[in-house]
């Protein structure tokens, strides 16, 4: 969980760390909103 998505290294990290462990499949969500 990251409170910024700028280059979407932390979830490409995140992903690789939990496919590592066994996950066989990982999704990522990003929400956006330009106040």
């Amino acid at each position: 969980v990251d409170d910024v998505a700028t280059t979407g290294a932390t979830l490409a990290a995140a992903s690789g760390a939990l496919r590592a462990a066994g996950a066989r499949a990982v999704r990522s969500y990003v929400v956006a909103l330009d106040a």
